[in-house]
Formats: structure tokens, C-alpha cells, sequence
């Protein structure tokens, strides 16, 4: 039989951070590309599905996240929110019950 593997909370955290940023300059990107070679353009299609890629990953890594994250451990800002300062509050509730539960993890200051 195989284990389960999961991800722990804190790498979906840092997961999410990342995609949020890279999302944030894909959009901006799109919108440069389609305004300088026009919408239809081969170089705006392709930031536009860039785009979708990291939102379809987004969404896979939040449905992992709400499956491997129990309850008060699992937040939907861990992959979706429109800017650190809206995050936070839900991230660091989530990462207070993640070291928690889990005090040998290396994200904690002292284990690695």
C-alpha cells in the first residue's frame, strides 16, 4: 500500500505566495503584450495562457490544500487573496495551527 503524501501547510503557503505573484505580473504582462501586438496577436495568446495555467494550478493546489488541511489548518487566502495585507490574518492562523501541530517541521525557526 502507498502512503499518502501530502504537502505541510507552510509549503502551500509559500506555493500560494508565489502563484499569487507570478499571476500578478502575467496580468500585467497580458495586458502590455495585447496593447502592443493587439489582442489576437500570438504573443498576447500566449501570456493569456500562461495566465490560465497558473489559475487552473492555483485552483488544483486549493482543493489539495482543503483536502490535506484539517479544518482551522486550511484557509482559501492560502491561494486566493487580493494582496498581502488581505492574507494575512488567515495565513498566520493557518501557519499558528500548522507549527502546532506540527513542531518538528523545518518552516519553524530552530529545526533546520
Amino acid at each position: 500500500m502507498t502512503a499518502t503524501r501530502r504537502l505541510p501547510a507552510c509549503v502551500h503557503v509559500e506555493i500560494g505566495a508565489n502563484l499569487q505573484t507570478s499571476r500578478d505580473y502575467l496580468v500585467h504582462l497580458a495586458v502590455d503584450l495585447a496593447n502592443t501586438y493587439g489582442k489576437a496577436s500570438r504573443e498576447a495568446r500566449a501570456a493569456d495562457k500562461a495566465l490560465r495555467a497558473v489559475d487552473e494550478l492555483r485552483h488544483t493546489l486549493d482543493d489539495a490544500s482543503a483536502g490535506e488541511l484539517p479544518g482551522n489548518a486550511w484557509s482559501a487566502a492560502i491561494y486566493y487573496g487580493a494582496n498581502a495585507e488581505v492574507r494575512q490574518p488567515d495565513i498566520a492562523r493557518v501557519l499558528q495551527v500548522h507549527q502546532a501541530d506540527s513542531p518538528n517541521c523545518l518552516c519553524i525557526e530552530g529545526n533546520n
